[in-house]
């Protein structure tokens, strides 16, 4: 009767254990807004900024905040160590008043030796660097990326844009 005890416990615990690691495992969140701008064989023009204009998501609705990604591809051809991309932020109302953050990013294209970063297929390189967390989108809210780099020194990259996903917990 003991052994009996002993593997109904062992299943039970092998259930629970297996259950555990189910429900703990999350996938990554859909992003709610997603866009880019392609740039052509000379990279990104200095002159060119790149506007983005998510909607706001009803406070009502959805109580969460969301995560703000800049997400970059270049692939070989760029010999740049790193990027600095000038970010600003407005809102109607002046809603971004309190919300510090950096006004220039620098994306690391490369590390120390001169590898480049990110994830790489077929040729092409993706980094991606979270600029906002768990951030309420206000209404009439616009983000613009621009740079100062000479135009020739962007050679390389080929798209820029930004994601907005529901914040992880």
């Amino acid at each position: 009767m003991a052994g009996r005890n002993g593997i109904v416990i062992t299943i039970v615990i092998v259930l629970a254990a297996v259950a555990l690691c189910v429900c703990s495992c999350r996938k990554d969140p859909i992003p709610v807004y997603s866009s880019h701008v392609n740039f052509d064989s000379s990279g990104w023009d200095p002159l060119r900024a790149l506007e983005f204009q998510p909607y706001p998501v009803d406070s009502l609705i959805d109580k969460n905040g969301y995560d703000v990604i800049i997400y970059l591809r270049y692939n070989r051809r760029s010999k740049l160590a790193e990027l600095p991309v000038e970010i600003e932020e407005v809102a109607l109302e002046g809603e971004l008043a309190d919300v510090p953050r950096e006004s220039v990013r620098y994306i690391k294209l490369a590390d120390e030796d001169k590898n480049p970063r990110g994830k790489y297929s077929h040729g092409i390189y993706e980094i991606v660097d979270t600029i906002a967390r768990d951030f309420k989108i206000p209404d009439g809210y616009t983000l613009t990326l621009s740079h100062s780099l000479p135009q020739g020194n962007t050679s390389g990259l080929m798209s820029l844009g930004i994601v907005m996903s529901p914040a992880k917990p």
